[in-house]
């Protein structure tokens, strides 16, 4: 298949499909789902997509006549959201005794309550797997070895290149007109058409500040002043945006021992490169020099560390941590075996061993936890020494780090 992407997700897709009869996977537009099932499950399923839109009319028309069309044989629904009322009579046909035989793949660039229903009536026979935009190992496969190697490198090309497939696979660098595209898909499908937002306008001025924001907490009351809208809007807007994988909220670790920590969220785009395009960032020059440049090193960090999780098959258990008296730690990752790994982030290429201080100070101060070794990540591709066993690596160390957890 010209210009595809061999995925990660790709080592257990097959395995899950043959194991559960329906599987949904879900991601933002644009992430390469349907490139992907067409690439797997070419020989073996029928694809139907209802991004077309006689395929669509008639699925909302009559939806017991379509679904009697796919029920019968392995099949594919591309972006069944666009018609939600399929996944009511297709849980009544699932209900029904002896519907095992098939296999079922429904694709979804929404969260929609519906599926998680699904999956907690039928948890032996329905799966969720999530497909994200290319994560670092997937540009680099395609890149055959030609890909940035040092930490600033990286960041600059994941920044003013995006990890969407359709702009890895494209030679042209300018990717501000696809942006463009791509953000009015998401507002006129799914903002509008799904959500039923009417102010556009607003909404991606919304999108706009909160790129300003990203890597930092969320301010419902904030946000919603500056933009002029009710706090509740703000809200529902926050939640469309996650919903439809745009942005994901890191959620503060749980307090311990009564300990005063934040409970609130913080902001990272799912793709620091739109992020990027939505501040206005197109050079090299621009993005080192933008007062955002901190953040937007630290949404790649989290951003490669979500990918890196999901298309691992595992869910992620990320979090950050701050205290009521200034202690802040930018991510704490839980193993399976509960135990806690600190992660420092920091924007600079002079390392110093008082950069790991706050790692120390929370050893110290969550003794009931079972911490590990801390880590640090920044613009330095040194490996060093910190002391009490801490170590900083460099981006691309760090990511590789992660396969540690799988």
């Amino acid at each position: 298949m010209k210009n595809y992407i061999s995925r990660n997700i790709e080592n257990f897709l097959p395995e899950i499909v043959e194991r559960f009869p329906l599987v949904f996977i879900y991601g933002p537009r644009k992430s390469g789902k349907s490139m992907l099932l067409k690439k797997i499950f070419k020989n073996s399923f029928e694809y139907f997509t209802l991004e077309n839109p006689i395929l669509r009319e008639s699925a909302m028309s009559d939806p017991n006549f379509f679904l009697s069309q796919i029920v019968d044989k392995n099949s594919i629904v591309d972006e069944i959201i666009l018609v939600p009322e399929l996944l009511e009579h297709f849980k009544e046909y699932f209900l029904k005794p002896g519907t095992n035989s098939k296999r079922f793949i429904f694709s979804l660039s929404q969260q929609y309550p519906l599926i998680k229903e699904i999956q907690n009536m039928f948890p032996e026979r329905v799966a969720i797997v999530e497909l994200l935009p290319l994560n670092y190992f997937e540009k680099i496969r395609y890149s055959n070895g030609d890909s940035p190697v040092t930490s600033e490198d990286i960041f600059e090309d994941f920044a003013l290149n995006g990890c969407f497939p359709e702009i890895v696979t494209n030679k042209k660098k300018n990717t501000a007109p696809w942006y463009s595209i791509y953000l009015q898909t998401v507002l006129e499908r799914d903002v509008k058409l799904i959500h039923n937002v009417e102010n556009l306008r607003s909404f991606q001025t919304f999108l706009k500040l909160l790129a300003s924001k990203c890597s930092q907490q969320l301010n419902l009351s904030g946000l919603a002043y500056e933009i002029g809208i009710s706090v509740n809007t703000a809200k529902r807007w926050i939640s469309i945006l996650e919903s439809s994988r745009i942005i994901y909220l890191l959620k503060p670790y749980p307090s311990t021992n009564g300990k005063r920590t934040s409970k609130v969220p913080k902001i990272y785009f799912v793709d620091v490169g739109l992020a990027c395009y939505l501040i206005g960032i197109k050079t090299r020059k621009e993005l080192f020099q933008s007062s955002s440049a901190n953040y937007l090193f630290k949404n790649l960090c989290i951003q490669e560390t979500l990918k890196y999780f999901y298309h691992a098959n595992i869910n992620p258990k990320i979090y950050y941590l701050r205290t009521h008296n200034g202690l802040e730690i930018d991510l704490i990752i839980e193993d399976k075996n509960e135990a806690l790994h600190p992660v420092e982030i920091k924007f600079t290429k002079t390392i110093k061993k008082n950069m790991a201080s706050s790692i120390q100070k929370f050893t110290k101060l969550f003794l009931d936890l079972n911490i590990q070794k801390g880590r640090m990540t920044s613009l330095s591709c040194e490996k060093i020494n910190l002391g009490d066993g801490m170590i900083h690596h460099s981006l691309s160390e760090y990511l590789n780090w992660l396969n540690t957890f799988n």
